[in-house]
């Protein structure tokens, strides 16, 4: 696996803005906190789980090759941004255009967080 351990995962910034919302969680913690919260979560992850969701999943890697299409013929692209909406959309299970990927990250620009 690439992410082999808790070391090996940095945070962007803007989660730390998050921690007074949300806490630590399997997607916020760190180091021991993380190994222990991600060992309670792995049943969660079995195949015969995640096959239900493999039509969500397919349906935004779709929209992200469309958005990543229009990205090609720049010079340089920070694919990590469109990675972290198409994640995200799909984790959710959102059904939008290609725009949901840059809605929610607005809008929290606006309130003054920064990705």
């Amino acid at each position: 696996a690439i992410f082999n351990g808790p070391k090996t995962i940095d945070r962007p910034p803007i989660y730390e803005k998050f921690f007074a919302l949300f806490g630590t969680g399997v997607v916020s913690s760190k180091g021991t906190k993380w190994k222990s919260r991600r060992k309670m979560m792995n049943p969660c992850f079995r195949y015969d789980i995640l096959k239900d969701y493999i039509p969500t999943i397919n349906q935004h890697a779709q929209i992200l090759v469309e958005r990543l299409k229009v990205e090609a013929d720049k010079d340089f692209t920070k694919i990590s941004r469109f990675l972290s909406h198409c994640s995200f959309d799909a984790i959710c299970g959102k059904k939008h255009t290609v725009q949901s990927y840059t809605k929610p990250f607005s809008l929290l620009q606006r309130t003054g967080f920064q990705q």
